[in-house]
C-alpha cells in the first residue's frame, strides 16, 4: 500500500510557488515509525500529505498545544521495550507524533482528530528528523507527502496483531496498547481492549470496548479545539 500525493496549486497572486516534498520511510528499518504513521493515516484518518508550518516557531507552539515536555516517554513512565523486527528489541524512549508538530496541521488535534503519539526508538526519531528538515520553515502552500516502503515487513509475522494490520487495506481499529493519549499535559498508554472510532456527536471522540458496551470519552471541543476530559463513567 502506498499513500498518494495530492498536489497543491501555486498562488500566482502571492508570487508563491508551491513545492512538493517526498518523505520516504523504510518500514524494514524503522517499523515503529511506520506503525505510528499507519495508525494516524490509515486508521484514525489524519491527512497525508501535510503542509509546511510557515515559520520556525510552529513546532514548539504546536507541541505545547498537547502538553509536550522534554523526554516525555521516560518522565511519564511510558517507555517500553519495542520489538524492532531486526532480531531484537529497542528501548522506545522518543515520542513520535503525527501530524508532525512543525506542520500546518500539527497540534493537539486536526479536524477533530487527536494527534497520534507513540514512543519509538531514538534512532528512528533522528532518521525522521533528517527527512523533515526545513518542514517548519517551509510555506504552508508546500506539501510533505509520506511514502512507506517495504510495508510487508510490518504486516507479516514480525509483529503481533493488531499493529500488523494497520498498514494494510483492512486495518484493525484496535490499539495495540502503545498508542498514547495526551491528557492534561500527561501521556498515558491506551488500553489495548479499546477500539478507536468516532462518536455520533461531532463534539466527542469515543473509544469503545470491543463489545460496544462501554466507551471512554477522551476529549470535547471547546472553541474549535479538542480538549481532553476525564472519564467519569
Amino acid at each position: 500500500m502506498r499513500f498518494f500525493q495530492v498536489p497543491i496549486a501555486s498562488s500566482l497572486s502571492m508570487l508563491v510557488i508551491a513545492k512538493n516534498h517526498d518523505v520516504i520511510y523504510d518500514c524494514s528499518q524503522h517499523p515503529q515509525l511506520c506503525f505510528n504513521t499507519c495508525w494516524a493515516v490509515n486508521v484514525v484518518k489524519h491527512p497525508n500529505p501535510l503542509h509546511g508550518g510557515g515559520g520556525s516557531g510552529a513546532g514548539s507552539d504546536n507541541r505545547k498545544d498537547w502538553g509536550y515536555k522534554s523526554s516525555m516517554c521516560v518522565k511519564q513512565n511510558v517507555h517500553w521495550d519495542c520489538e524492532n523486527g531486526l532480531g531484537g528489541k529497542d528501548e522506545c524512549v522518543s515520542i513520535d507524533e503525527y501530524p508532525f508538530a512543525s506542520s500546518k496541521e500539527g497540534g493537539f488535534a486536526w479536524d477533530q482528530t487527536v494527534v497520534a503519539l507513540r514512543c519509538i526508538p531514538e534512532a528512528d526519531q533522528k532518521s525522521q528528523g533528517g527527512s523533515l528538515r526545513n518542514l517548519a520553515k517551509s510555506p504552508q502552500t508546500d506539501t510533505w507527502t509520506i511514502t512507506l516502503n517495504n510495508i510487508n515487513f510490518v504486516t507479516g509475522n514480525n509483529f503481533p496483531y493488531p499493529a500488523n494490520t494497520w498498514c494494510t487495506n483492512n486495518p484493525s481499529m484496535q490499539n495495540d496498547g502503545h498508542q498514547l493519549v495526551p491528557e492534561g499535559g500527561q501521556l498515558k498508554l491506551d488500553n489495548p481492549s479499546l477500539v478507536v472510532t468516532k462518536g455520533v456527536n461531532s463534539t466527542s471522540h469515543l473509544k469503545f470496548s470491543e463489545d460496544g458496551n462501554s466507551a471512554t470519552i477522551i476529549n470535547t471541543v471547546e472553541n474549535g479545539r479538542l480538549v481532553p476530559v476525564p472519564f467519569a463513567g
